[in-house]
Order: structure tokens, then C-alpha cells, then sequence
């Protein structure tokens, strides 16, 4: 989000905590959280590191607090992370990795034998920090995988290492008549979901289910459907950013998930799913020909302890 009139750029947080940078290079950055209003300064990142306005943003704990916490920027376009510790005063530093999972191609048109050249993959858009480590969802040769993220902070320059958990099935069933979907992964109470708003046929605009399924790490190492979460709600956004909060602590019904319909273009339906009874109820909060130029909704939860 850009605002011209203070020259910033804010990038929004599944802890409810906005990454800012400010100025021209090199740029002031900082956290700041909208509802304590707290703010944590972080180090200024170089002029040799130009950051995109098309990132996604990454806590790697569920508390900023948490002494080895870091700040991830993930490039949507290309295959680019920038990340810095939260703590640790003034011998934090920011640093940028290239990562590589492979590659991908597209046919050139109907009828056409030639593909694209080949384009890089990004795992910017299905991400959770579980444990100090991003987890992400990639295919490779028609296969769903999933990968980790380490951050070393501990050498002289710190660094980031990717790696592929060969032993996880990462794969998901969607149910009978669904043919596509939108999926996020997100962390609560220290469990890895993941969450599948699916659609009848491929059409966006027709919700038929949402699948809710928990990592099991101890038995299979494999996705397991689930459909009581607790007192808890999932809240998606726009680009794979997937939220958890308490749902009696912010007055919401519990086990539900909510999202807005917007995968293709804005929309004012507020969509909340009901995982017991697997009843979809949609709201319009707002009116359609409203233009969310800059940026789609996201949701703000207060600050885990």
C-alpha cells in the first residue's frame, strides 16, 4: 500500500503487525501495530537493496516479542526475499536472498505447440511461519510439496536456506463436484492449517465448500481434514494472507472462516463459512462499485502476547 502523501510503503502482517519503509533510499523501516499503536524501529535497508511494492510480509513467530523473530519481505514477481531480525539492537542488519524452486512454462495459445520461456517460481502466495520457519506450498512434476524456510542469524552476514520436506504429502482431495480453488496456510496456537475455499466447476464466483485441514508432523506427516477448530475464527485475504484469532475474545461466532469474494475483481460480499454445519452465509459490506485501487482487504488482529 503507497501512501504519496508521506512517502511510504506499508506491507500488512498475519500477526496484525504494518512493515513500513519511509523515504528514499537508504529507507527508515519499522513495525507498527494499529491497534496498540506500539512501534518497534528496525535498521535502514541500503540503497543497494530496492524492495518492491509487490511483496508479501512474514513474522516468522506468532509474537514479534519472541527474541529470534524476523521480518520477511517475499517479491510476488520474482523469486526475491528480503529479511532482518526484530531484535538484537544495533547489530541487526537486513539481508536479500535469491531463492530457486523450479520452474514453470505456459503454451503460447490455442492450438500452439510453443510454450513460454520459462519463468520462475515464487512462494509468495501460500505461506505460514510456524516455529521460527516459513512453511510454503509449491507443485513440482504435477506434485504438491512443501517447503521450508531457515534463517541463520548466527554468521557474520545472515542467511536463508531452502529446503523441501521430501517426507510430507502435501497434497489435498477437494470434494465431489469441485474442480479448483484458493488455498492458504496459516498458523494457530502453534499448528500448521490449511484452508481451501473451493469452487463449483472453476467458476470463482461459486463457492461450494471450505476445507479446513491441520498438518498432522507426527502421524504421516500429511494433511488431515478437520471440522471444529475451537474458539477460534480463520480470517483470509487477498494473495494467500490467512489470519487466527480468538472468536469469543473478538465477539465472532466460533469455527468459522471468513473471507470476501474477491478472486477475480472487488467485490462487497463478506463470505463466512460455518465448518459444523458447512453453511456458507454472505454479507455485502460494502458497496460494489467501490475501486480498491491500491490495495484489496486485509484483516487486522490484535497482538498476540
Amino acid at each position: 500500500m503507497l501512501s504519496p502523501q508521506d512517502n511510504q510503503i506499508c506491507f500488512a502482517t498475519p500477526q496484525g503487525w504494518i512493515f513500513i519503509l519511509h523515504g528514499a533510499a537508504p529507507w527508515e523501516t519499522w513495525l507498527w501495530h494499529p491497534v496498540t499503536e506500539e512501534t518497534i524501529p528496525l535498521p535502514p535497508i541500503r540503497d543497494d537493496h530496492y524492495v518492491p511494492t509487490n511483496c508479501t510480509c512474514y513474522l516468522t513467530h506468532s509474537s514479534a516479542m519472541y527474541p529470534d523473530c524476523a521480518v520477511v519481505l517475499l517479491d510476488v514477481a520474482d523469486p526475491d526475499m528480503w529479511f532482518c531480525r526484530i531484535n538484537g539492537g544495533s547489530s541487526r542488519e537486513w539481508a536479500q536472498h535469491t531463492y530457486d524452486v523450479g520452474e514453470y512454462t505456459l503454451p503460447e495459445g490455442d492450438g500452439d505447440c510453443t510454450s513460454t520461456p520459462p519463468t520462475k517460481r515464487v512462494i509468495a502466495g501460500v505461506v505460514a511461519a510456524l516455529g521460527g520457519k516459513l512453511h510454503f506450498i509449491f507443485s513440482e512434476s504435477n506434485q504438491y510439496k512443501m517447503g521450508v524456510v531457515n534463517l541463520d542469524f548466527g554468521t557474520p552476514a545472515p542467511t536463508a536456506e531452502l529446503h523441501t520436506l521430501e517426507d510430507v504429502d502435501a497434497a489435498i482431495t477437494l470434494p465431489e463436484g469441485m474442480c479448483g480453488g484458493v488455498t492458504s496456510l496459516l498458523e494457530s496456537q502453534g499448528e500448521l492449517f490449511q484452508v481451501c475455499v473451493c469452487f463449483r466447476g472453476f467458476d470463482p464466483n461459486d463457492v461450494g465448500a471450505v476445507l479446513v485441514l491441520k498438518m498432522d508432523f507426527g502421524h504421516g506427516r500429511r494433511w488431515r481434514r478437520v471440522h471444529d477448530i475451537g474458539d477460534r475464527v480463520f480470517m483470509l485475504a487477498h494473495g494467500g494472507n490467512a489470519v487466527s484469532c480468538p472468536a469469543s475474545a473478538c465477539n465472532l461466532q466460533r469455527n468459522r472462516v471468513y473471507f470476501m469474494k474477491n478472486f477475480v475483481e472487488d467485490d462487497g460480499d463478506l463470505c463466512i463459512y460455518d465448518l459444523v454445519e458447512e453453511v456458507l452465509e454472505i454479507l455485502v459490506v460494502h458497496e460494489r462499485d467501490l475501486t480498491l485501487a491500491r490495495t484489496k482487504p486485509y484483516w487486522i488482529v490484535p497482538p498476540t502476547a
